[in-house]
Formats: structure tokens, sequence, C-alpha cells
């Protein structure tokens, strides 16, 4: 059966070519078999590899195995081959049939009379399946073992091996897109390539076929059907066939059944993918080359792991001649795949050299950094990019610089060579994928940039083969160098960045110049943009070099003109010369820089405390606050023009343009109040949240968003937006983002407002949301969009009322950019509890929405501004803090009715207390005598001085960053929080730390790695910061000056504390330290090892689950506290990194912390379990562990046991302060008491948190119960 496929084919192709004659009919004759049947005997030392003798030993059933064959096919004789076909048809056309025809003869006599006695043998049960290649003469074989041994004794064969399961690498990253699903704008890759310029010259990727060697591709996917191979025009469907779609895989005709298509969708895209309107115009411009065409070898499914060598090669077989006909075979082939246990397997390395043979450009992704890897380094690039056969590609970011993941060169095959080649965007990269569009990040998403660029110049010029396509790209590359890779080309970048605009011109053959230069100032390089006027033509200098490249399509004089923020602009007039290159460099001069400043006044002439200034064009400035006097400085502005823009609660924002110069650098602000009665509350629900299990979970296990429409009634800047968030026990995500779109008249995603990060939701309650400093500005419908926050990719839950269900039409399921309304889902019960709060523009016109009703309800607040300090509310207005609780609401049970509230109707106060002071008692009860007086004047006049105390109270209060003290029932109560993760770790090391050298930074997303970091911090006497992965936030930064910090010790690898934040401490000139093991149990290894440095030998250690965090943190406390190194094992084994660091340290003793479920039985002998502390759960655990580590203490630090990023950052320092950690459950009160003997010795009480991590009520309850 295989055979006569062989024969066919090469019969097809032979008598295409005219030139069967040439050929006797011995090639396609069969020999006998007894040959095969006298081999039965003979030696076959060397042809069995060792890993198939493993199995011939194992098993006695069928083994999977590959037989290779020692005929090859010379180029020579295919070149000699080709000359002699006769047909009208180009070079790369008679070359492939050649090919074709001359590995399928040589296949055919090596393989001669096999076949048919595997044929035989398959009857009688020795073989279950045989398929034979030619495209590297190669037989697929399931076998019983006797018959390998059988075969491995023909003269023909040289070696038979296990058909391996290839290890590829995937996506480093994959999210949905944000509901951007329409946009007109060309992608930032796209540009950064210049594929936009190569559009301009006409060049758009026409008459060129790329294949996709990847997962099954989305063929009806808006943004690919018309250019798939089998798209019909005329019904507007696709059509497969066995010449547009081959599956590998399962065999099957079409994609019907795939499930998951997204890498090869997303790869697709990247190369040829955008949309058409009715009008014809185009949008979703998300490939480089818009008009070229694709044909799909499905090899892999979605989870790129285990897939056969045989998969593989037979996609690569038919890609030479899809249906049987080399004239469909694609020019380039896209393989964003990789990777095998072994960096010089040649598993694929002839079929790449086919490829080539056939002047298929085979374009391949250099390979990502995986999980449990380390950094790649010097010859990491995986097979088959680093064959030299292939074409590798490298990724960068958004700002050319490598990324992290991107594996290097140079090739282990040959070191000389340069491997990747080139390089290209692969950083979150928008591209489709099944149905919808996402982001993806690796070098999968780099090598397709590649592949369209190929296909533009093949496009230009088609009579270039694919030695040449690659030599232009190479040549016309823009040369990238950084700190590590000091020249180019290098094993990094390669020749450097694609160029789509430089390759196109030098393939059109046009006169094409090229400069070069550097930008610097005082000798330092400087990042700057370099255009050439009356051109889109635009680089930018490299930030470490301030080294720029161009080209050039034309001689002759031409004007570039340089610009950086800071410096004043330079305009050149140079002479291109095509022949050599022109060298011109910029010497920046610094513009004069002041500090813009001012004053914030209201109408009245007021100053305003707490407004909030900045400037939109200077990135590098943060926001600044006005202080009581109202002034605000903005330092070290260069002079130039600007947007000023300030905002304050109550007031009107405020936006003008201004010009900063050496003589005009005092800009007084007047804000305008906020008419109350503009603002305006939209919303659907009834106030009335479903009961816990009947609310819509957002996210993994549930709506991927959810999102509400508003109509305003007419212009109007959207303010706040309130969320109602619900609690539940499996979706425990604590923060979110909120979005604001709209759609325009085509029916497109316009975004108002992109994804901004919500902390700490509320779930007790609204949880408000202030966009008044975004401008949000709304002139018809628009939708607020809820997301589960992408960096802890944990649900949230987001409240239904099902008492509104008739406005659940305003309510929509959001999947990656499709919204989908509540009222076409029968499983939706109730609307989303969103609302929205606007300030109407005064005097815009009402907003006419024709035969659209409007059902959304409207609610005027009457809330005014609060009162600035010092002066009295507005008549007829009580601050926030005198309102009465809501009707029909107790006080909580066990507390007073909260300070200015009066208690309910037919409520006495509790027992043994006297009314609030300033209240009337209720109707018929008489109050307790007031020993000093009862005079009505006087009681006047200390309620008078009550209501005085209160409003000096309220202001000075201070929301977020503020450390509150007060003192309750004769115990110090300090409460450190901020508005975010980040900002209480930084009050927290504010209060307790005037000045310290080191400071230790962790992830502030997640714990893995920082879990047992406390020790070495209190060894330090250092605070523990926490930072965002990527950059450094600029309230750390800010901190690290306070503090005069010299040294930073970075705990975690670089996934989790990414090489952009060690940039940007490097630039603060620090000395860096980063302590990181392969995974967390690795890390907690080497900070133990770190930890007896410094403080000496220890022959004890404290060891805890690394599967949770709880038990860990409040066992890091009296580690800490005792110099002892906290060790992370798995529940029921001990890694490999701590049972060797116990063995180096000479530990002899260990507490566990955690019960059996955490740290098994099983596993306490081996780590020398002296003792064990362990509670019901991690509240009773942590009130253990602080009873056996302190005695009589006389501080306590209170942070919430549902989150972990408090307790880590107060480890250490409750350690140096010789106070233990209580976790606090704010949910159930059965688990917050004080657990110590002598608890009146307790004179001081740390809160760690905000209000919503601890509540003040349980704080009450956790002082008050006995």
């Amino acid at each position: 059966m295989q055979n006569k496929i062989k024969k066919s084919c090469l019969t097809l192709i032979l008598s295409s070519c005219m030139i069967m004659t040439n050929y006797s009919g011995s090639i396609i004759a069969h020999k006998s078999l007894e040959n095969i049947v006298q081999v039965r005997g003979m030696s076959y030392d060397g042809v069995i590899t060792d890993a198939l003798k493993a199995k011939l030993n194992e098993t006695d059933g069928y083994i999977d195995s590959m037989v290779y064959f020692k005929d090859d096919t010379s180029n020579e004789d295919i070149q000699k081959l080709s000359k002699t076909i006769k047909t009208e048809e180009g070079k790369d056309d008679k070359d492939r049939k050649a090919v074709i025809a001359q590995l399928s003869q040589t296949a055919m006599e090596s393989q001669d009379g096999i076949l048919d006695w595997l044929e035989q043998e398959k009857e009688s049960g020795n073989v279950k399946s045989y398929e034979s290649f030619y495209i590297i003469n190669a037989i697929h074989l399931k076998s019983k073992a006797n018959l390998i041994e059988k075969l491995a004794s023909h003269p023909n064969v040289r070696k038979i091996d296990i058909n391996q399961k290839i290890q590829a690498d995937n996506p480093i990253d994959k999210q949905p897109s944000n509901v951007e699903s329409n946009r007109d704008e060309i992608e930032w890759n796209l540009k950064n390539i210049g594929a936009d310029l190569a559009w301009n010259q006409g060049i758009r990727g026409q008459g060129v076929t790329v294949g996709i060697m990847d997962s099954a591709v989305d063929a009806n996917h808006p943004a690919l059907k018309r250019k798939f191979k089998g798209y019909d025009q005329s019904t507007n469907r696709v059509n497969f066939d066995d010449s547009n779609y081959f599956d590998a895989i399962q065999g099957k005709q079409d994609t019907s059944g795939v499930l998951d298509m997204a890498h090869g969708s997303h790869c697709a895209g990247i190369v040829l993918g955008s949309e058409l309107n009715s009008s014809g115009e185009e949008f979703n411009r998300i490939g480089v080359a818009p008009d070229a065409q694709w044909i799909n070898a499905r090899i892999f499914d979605s989870n790129y792991r285990n897939v056969e060598q045989s998969s593989f090669i037979r996609a690569a077989e038919w890609m030479l001649a899809p249906g049987n006909d080399p004239s469909k075979a694609p020019q380039i082939i896209n393989n964003s795949w990789g990777g095998s246990q072994y960096l010089t397997d040649t598993w694929f390395k002839s079929t790449v050299g086919r490829w080539r043979q056939a002047h298929i450009l085979p374009v391949f992704a250099a390979g990502n950094q995986m999980p449990g890897e380390s950094l790649p380094g010097e010859s990491s690039i995986v097979i088959p990019a680093s064959y030299p056969e292939s074409f590798a590609v490298g990724a960068v970011d958004i700002m050319g610089n490598l990324a992290s993941f991107s594996k290097r060169g140079p090739s282990l095959f040959d070191t000389s060579l340069t491997k990747p080649e080139i390089s290209a965007p692969g950083v979150n990269v928008r591209s489709s994928i099944k149905d919808t569009y996402a982001y993806m990040s690796g070098t999968s998403m780099a090598a397709p940039h590649v592949a369209g660029v190929a296909a533009l110049v093949k496009s230009a010029k088609q009579n270039l083969d694919d030695r040449e396509i690659q030599k232009i790209l190479e040549e016309t590359a823009t040369p990238k160098t950084d700190s590590y890779y000091k020249t180019a080309p290098n094993n990094g970048y390669g020749h450097g960045i694609v160029n789509a605009y430089a390759a196109v011109v030098k393939a059109m053959d046009k006169e094409i110049g090229t400069i070069r230069g550097k930008v610097t100032s005082d000798g330092k390089p400087v990042e700057a943009e370099i255009s050439v006027e009356g051109t889109d033509i635009k680089v930018k200098s490299n930030s470490s070099s301030g080294e720029f490249f161009i080209v050039y399509p034309s001689e002759g004089d031409i004007k570039i003109s340089c610009k950086a923020f800071g410096y004043n602009s330079i305009d050149k007039t140079i002479k291109i010369n095509k022949e050599n290159t022109t060298h011109v460099d910029f010497d920046m001069i610094k513009k004069p820089i002041k500090n813009l400043e001012g004053s914030v006044s209201d109408k009245s002439g007021t100053k305003l405390s707490d407004v909030n200034v900045y400037l939109v064009e200077d990135a590098t400035t943060e926001i600044e606050l006005t202080g009581n006097d109202g002034r605000f400085s903005i330092k070290d502005v260069p002079v130039g023009e600007y947007t000023l823009r300030a905002f304050k609660h109550g007031y009107k924002f405020y936006e003008k343009k201004v010009t900063l110069g050496e003589n005009s650098s005092v800009f007084d602000i007047n804000l305008e109040d906020k008419n109350a009665s503009d603002d305006v509350e939209l919303y659907y629900d009834n106030g009335k949240e479903n009961e816990s299990g009947k609310n819509q979970v957002v996210g993994i296990n549930g709506d991927l968003g959810v999102a509400v429409s508003f109509k305003p009634k007419k212009k109007a800047t959207l303010s706040k937006v309130k969320v109602r968030f619900a609690s539940d026990i499996e979706n425990t995500g604590t923060s979110a983002t909120i979005s604001v779109v709209k759609f325009d008249k085509n029916n497109r995603i316009k975004t108002l407002l992109m994804p901004v990060k919500v902390r700490h939701l509320n779930v007790f309650g609204d949880t408000e949301i202030d966009l008044e400093k975004y401008n949000v500005q709304v002139d018809g419908e628009y939708y607020v969009v809820i997301e589960p926050d992408k960096d802890t990719n944990k649900s949230i839950v987001v409240a239904l009322d099902r008492t509104a269900s008739k406005m659940k039409k305003y309510s929509y399921q959001v999947d990656r950019g499709y919204f989908r309304s509540y009222d076409n889902l029968d499983n939706k019960k109730g609307a989303l509890m969103i609302r929205s709060i606007l300030s109407y523009e005064e005097g815009a016109n009402d907003i006419d929405y024709g035969s659209n009703g409007d059902d959304q309800k409207h609610k005027n607040l009457e809330k005014g501004k609060e009162p600035e300090k010092g002066k009295e509310p507005e008549k007829g207005k009580d601050p926030e803090k005198g309102k009465e609780p809501e009707k029909g609401k107790e006080p909580e049970k066990g507390k007073e009715p909260e300070k200015g509230k009066e208690p309910e109707k037919g409520k006495e106060p509790e027992k043994g207390k006297e009314p609030e002071k300033g209240k009337e008692p209720e109707k018929g009860k008489e109050p307790k005598k007031d020993n000093n007086s009862d005079n009505s004047y006087e009681n006047d006049v200390k309620k008078a001085i009550e209501e005085m105390k209160k409003k000096e109270e309220l202001n000075k209060k201070k929301e977020d960053d503020k450390v509150k003290e007060n003192k309750i029932k004769s115990k110090n109560i300090k409460r450190i929080s901020g508005n975010n993760r980040i900002s209480t770790s930084i009050n927290l090391s504010r209060h307790y730390f005037n000045h310290s050298d080191t400071i230790v930074l962790v992830n502030s997303k997640e714990y893995p790695d920082s879990l047992t970091a406390a020790p070495l911090a209190k060894a330090y006497k250092a605070p523990v910061l926490l930072n965002d992965p990527n950059g450094l936030d600029s309230q750390v930064k800010n901190e690290i000056r306070r503090l005069g910090v010299k040294k930073v010790i970075l705990v975690g690898g670089n996934n989790s504390l990414r090489i952009g934040l060690e940039r940007d401490l490097k630039n603060m000139n620090l000395k860096l330290s980063r302590i990181a093991g392969k995974d967390r149990y690795d890390t907690s290894a080497r900070l133990a090892k770190e930890l007896v440095r410094l403080t000496g030998y220890s022959d004890r250690a404290i060891v805890a689950s690394g599967e949770n965090f709880p038990d860990a943190l409040t066992a890091s406390s009296i580690a800490a506290k005792d110099d002892v190194p906290v060790l992370l094992v798995k529940s029921a084994s001990v890694p490999d990194y701590i049972d060797k660091a116990m063995k180096d340290m000479g530990i002899k003793k260990t507490i566990l912390v955690g019960g059996n479920n955490s740290i098994g039985k099983n596993i306490e002998s081996e780590l020398r379990a002296e003792y064990r502390i362990a509670g019901n759960n991690r509240y009773e655990t942590a009130k253990l562990v602080s009873r056996y580590g302190y005695k009589n203490p006389k501080k306590i630090f209170l942070t919430t046991g549902e989150s972990f990023a408090d307790a880590l950052v107060s480890s250490g320092l409750a350690a140096m302060e010789n106070a233990p950690i209580q976790l606090i459950n704010p949910k159930n009160n059965s688990d917050n008491y004080m657990d110590f003997t002598n608890k009146e010795n307790i004179e001081e009480i740390i809160v760690l948190g905000g209000e919503r991590s601890v509540p003040e009520r349980i704080v009450e309850f956790f002082i008050n119960i006995k």
C-alpha cells in the first residue's frame, strides 16, 4: 500500500517533468523477499540504539520505532535531474520536483522488498502498522521485538531507534486581549519592524504561500479566512482538502472537533492576519504580509508535549508536495516549536536540509526559558533552530531589548555560526486565536514576524530563492547590541531586529542607502528618536550605547531630526551614498531644568490641600499632592510646553497647556466647584445581593470578564464606579481590573480607559473605584468592564441581584472581546451590581438615543465635598461620620453603635454603659446621673465641644498611606496601612526604620520564593519591601533613597523579579545580590545557607510546608527571632535541595510547623523532627507558634490570614521587636482570640493592613473577648 503511494507520487512528478524515458522500470521493481528471510543470524551491532534495546527487553508487545536507511541523496544528483526538466516553470519549482523525484527513487531502492515483507508480517500479527517516508528515507514501524532484530541485520538499514516523544516549547504567556476585538490602529510590533512602510511600497505578500507547522489554525477566523488556500470567495466558505490542510496527529480531513487552535492561529495571524469591513477597509491589522496565503499541517495539540517524531516527519513531507502536488508547496514554513532533551539531536536535521534543497525557507523559533530552567545562556538555543540549515529567530520586547526568555547561541553544531540569525518582537504580541484575539509572548511569536517579512521579500522579487531571501533579511536587519552583546552580529539578537521596510526596498532593487550614528550628551548615550523629514521613517537610538541605524531608499541630500525629552532638538542635512554607509552623530544639549511650582485655590481664593497635580508629557515626574498651604512643586522639569492637570474630589477636573520657561515657572491653579446636583449615580440593581453561591464568578471558573452598559443623559465625566464583590470560599481573588470602552458607529470597540488594577476588594459592601484622575469623558453609551487580575490568576465574584432580573439585558459576559447580554444567557440569575457615578458637563445638550429606551435608574447625589481643614461643613450637611445607620440595621452584635450614631429605636445602650456623650437617651429611659452637673447649658457646651472634636478628627484623618494611632481600653493600637500592599510595606518601613544600608526586596504578587526571607532580613536588620515583578515601583524607589540604602537583596529568580527591575536598581548605583533557586524549595535552601554564613553555625531549623503560605510565615517570625533558618518541604517528600542543605549545614534537629496534611508523618524521621507545632487551622497554628516562641510579649502584630503580603513584610520586623504575629480571620471571629497567659502584659498592638484586611470591628472583638 505504502509502496504504491510512492510509485504514484513519483510517476506523477516524472510525467509532469516529461522525463519518464530517462528511468527504467527497475526503479520501482521489487526485490525478492529471500534477502529479508536470510537476515537471521547476521550481526546488527550498532544498528539498534541503546534506548530501543531497553524497550526490546521491557515488553512483549508492539514497539514504536523508526527505521533509518543508509542510502542518501546528494545535492549534485538533484541539480543534475533538475536540469533535465524541460517544462516552462521557474527554477524553484523544477528543483522541488527534482528533490521529490530523487528522494522517492532513493527511498524505493533502499526499502525495496522490505515493505512487502512488512505487509506479510502484518497479516501474521508481528507488525501492527508501518509507514514509509522519502523525505528522510525511513520507515515508521510498530512491531514485535523479534522483527526489529531481524530488520536490523539488513544491509540497507543504518539505524533503528525509538519513535521519540518531542518535548516542544510552548508559549511563555497567554492573555485575553482586554476586549479590544476591533481596532483600526496597526499593532506596535508591526510598526516596530516597519511593516506598514513596506506596505506603502505596494508590497503586501501577494503571490506567496506560507506553511504553518503548528497546532491546527482557525480557518474561519475573520482575520485568517480570506487568506486560507481553501477559501472560496464566491461562497465565502472554506473547503478543506489534502492540498491545504494535513492532520499529522489524528489524520482528520478538517478541523472539526479540534479543541485547541490558539497557538497555530496566533502564529498565522502574525504572518498575515487582518480583517475587512463591509466598505473594504482593513482593520485588526495584526499580520506582516496581509495579502499572502497559508496552508496548515497540524503537528501538536494544546499541551505541546509528547508529540511523536513520526508526526513531525509526516507533516514535513506533506509540505514538500501538498496533495502530491509540488507546485502547491509553500515558499516559507513557519516553525514556532522546538525542543529536545539533547541539544545535539539530529532527528530532524536532514528534513530541514530537504526543505532547503526544495528552496523552502525554514523559519524556526530559538526557544524559550521554561519553568524550572535557569536563564538562557550560551548555546541554549533549541533544536531544530540550532541546525545550521535552520533560520532561527530570537525575541525582543517593545523597546527592542532581548527578551529574558529568548534562548541564545552559538549552535553546538557549529560554534562559528551566528545563532539565532535574526530577532523580532515576541513579548505581549496581539494576534488571532480561535474566534477572537489574545496576547502571547515567546520566540513562537517572534518567528512568524520573520516568516511574514520573508513573504514580503519573496513578493517583491519572485525569483529570489530561500538563501537569497535569508541574505537580504540578515543584511537589512537593524543591528542590536546591549551591555552583554557589545558588537553585532551576536548570539542574542543575531544580525539584528528584522526590518521589513529595508528588506523590501533592497529586494525591489531600489537605490538604498544606510545611515549609522550615535546620540550622546556629555559623552553619555541618549535614547532619542531619529526621523527623516517628509517620510514616515523613524528609529530610536539604543539606550545603552546611543547607536542607531536607518535604511533609506534613495541617494542625495536628506534632512534628519533628532529629538529626546529634556534635550534641544537637532536637525541635520546629510548626503546619502548607496555605495557607502553615511555616518552622523548627534551631541544633544540638555534643556535647562526648573521646578514647576504654584498653588491651588478654590474660587474664593482659599488654598486647597491634597490636590493631585501632574504633567501629562513628563513620565519621569510623580503626581504631587499640595500641602496645607495649597502649594505644589514638580521638581527638575526641562523647559518646554506641557499639559498641566489637577484634580480633587468635589471640584472640576483642571487641564491647561503651559509653557515652562527659564523666567516662567510659577503657575497658579483655580479649581471650580463641582455642582453637587450635577453628580448622578446610574444603576440597574435594587441593592439586594443574591445569597452565597448564586453570584457571578469571574475568572477561570466562570466568565472571563463581565460588563454593564450605561447611557448618560448628556456629556459627562465618569468619576467613580461602584462594584459589589461577593465573598466565596473557592474564588479568593483580592484584586481585579477595570476598564471602560464604547462601540463606534462601525461597531468597533474604542477604549476610553485602559485596564486599571483595583486592589483590596471589599466583599462586605461596595468597592468604590475612583476614576476622577483619569478624566474619562463619556458622550454616549459606554461599558464598564470588570476582569480578574491576570497577575494573580485568581477568580473573583461579582454580586448579582435576582430581584432586578428584568434589567439583566444591560449586564454582559465578556469573552476576549465579545460581549453577550445576560438576556441571551439562561443561566444568569439577575443583574450585575455595578454602578456608575457621573459628573455632567454644564450646558451640555441631552443625548438622543432614538427608540432605545432608558431603563436605568438615576439618583442625584446630594453628598458634597468634604469640608476643608478649619472650615465648617456646608450648611445643612453633616460630615459622613455623623450619619445615622441605615434603617432596619442593628449595630453589630457585641458592639456599641459607632461614635456619633444613635442606637436604633427600642434598643437600650449596652448594660452598664452610659449613652454616648452628646446623645439624648431614648424615651422612657433615665440617663445615669452626671456627677459633675446636670445643667442643660453645661451639657450643651459639652455637646458643642464634642462636635468640634469630631470635626477635628475628621479633618485630621488621612486616607490610605497614614499611620493611625488611638487608645482602646487602655491598649495602644496602631494601624499601619497603605492603599496597596506595596505602600503598606513602605509605611511599615517608615515607621520602624530611619536608616538601613540594606533592604530585602520580594515579589508583591506571589509568595513562594519569599516565604523564608524573614530570618535573613532580621540578620541584616533590614526591612522587607514588596515590588511588582517588572520594574522598580516609584514608591519603593523613594523609600530606598530615604533609607540611604547601599545594597538590595533580591529574593527570587528572574521570573519573580525580572531583569527590568534589576536594571532600574543598577541605575541607582546600588549593590545587588540575588538569592534564587530553581524552585521555592531550592530558594529556601539557599536562603538558609546565606543565613548560616552571616550568623554562624546552627544545628537547628524550622520546617514548614512550601505548598501554602500561612504556616511558613508564622514560623518565619520565631525562626528569625533565634536566627534559625526555615526550610520548605512537600507534604509527602523532602526535596533533594533540602536534604542536601541539611547535610551541608549539619542540621541535627528540626521543629515542624503544620499538621500531618502539610508535612506528612512519613518524612518526620528524614527531617530529624524533634517537635511539631500544629493546630486545627492556620489561625490556631499561628497562636501555638506564638506561645512556643514568645513568653510574655509586650507587643503583638495583627495581620490578615487570608493573604500573604502583610505577614511576609512583618515577620522579620516582628522578630526584631520581640513580638509575635497573630493571624486574624476577617470572616470568622471564632478564630480571633488572644492566646497569652498574661494578656494584660500586652502594651501595644500593631494592626497591619487597611480596614478591608483587618476590619476595626475584628480588632475590637480581638481585644475585648474574654
